[in-house]
């Protein structure tokens, strides 16, 4: 205990605050709390990209590296996408695509 505080804690009647532990333990569960809020119900907006198709079932993600250019071509067809470019711009191009199609 500082020097300072010896004569206010005396006057106050030697109460003992809360330890510093337990006031940042009380803080965390509330943010815990907080995080975890409305958690199932759809009200927070999730982080990354939702996968699932109109059907409820999750879309495959895509390997540009294994596929070849022309197959690439044909998921752009499929979409009604252009199929011009070089294979950097039609990954790209799909990839563009399949972030904000569902």
């Amino acid at each position: 205990m500082l020097r300072d505080l010896v004569g206010v804690h005396i006057d106050e009647g030697c109460k003992t605050p809360p330890a510093e532990d337990d006031v940042l333990e009380q803080k965390q569960k509330q943010e815990w709390a907080n995080l975890f809020a409305g958690a199932g119900t759809g009200t927070k907006k999730r982080k990354g990209k939702d996968r699932a198709g109109p059907d409820g079932e999750c879309l495959p993600t895509v390997s540009y590296a294994i596929l070849k250019e022309k197959q690439i071509r044909e998921l752009l067809a499929e979409h009604g996408l252009p199929t011009t470019g070089d294979r950097a711009m039609l990954t790209a191009r799909h990839m563009q695509y399949d972030s904000i199609s569902f």
